[in-house]
């Protein structure tokens, strides 16, 4: 076995040990064959006990997740239930805003407002 395979080897291990506090040996390099056979199905099982454990963490940090949005959506629709039902509906919202007033004097001439103060006190 080449000397780069061993250091990628030895270097998931190293990953593995520290995260998750396994007790990993090193790979047999001087080993017979049938040890460094052994050492690989026990790597193998311990791989596949580690991504089952990854993945029963995600299924329940997502759970979570799911659990905490449920809860939000119900307060939502406790609190502010008529935007919550225009959002289902995609109903959109119709404001009218004002950024100018246009107002046409008796004697013709036209007066535009556009101060947001003398908008609000009309």
């Amino acid at each position: 076995m080449n000397v780069q395979k061993l250091e990628t080897i030895e270097t998931m291990k190293n990953k593995l040990t520290n995260k998750y506090e396994l007790n990993i040996q090193s790979f047999p390099s001087a080993g017979l064959p049938k040890e460094k056979l052994e050492w690989v199905n026990n790597i193998k099982k311990l791989w596949i006990t580690i991504r089952k454990l990854i993945k029963r963490e995600l299924i329940r940090k997502k759970k979570k997740e799911i659990k905490h949005k449920i809860e939000l959506r119900q307060e939502f629709l406790n609190t502010k239930s008529k935007h919550m039902i225009d959002k289902v509906l995609d109903r959109d919202s119709r404001q009218i805003l004002l950024d100018r007033i246009i107002n046409t004097q008796e004697d013709g001439t036209t007066q535009i407002i556009t101060d947001p103060i003398q908008i609000k006190d009309k």
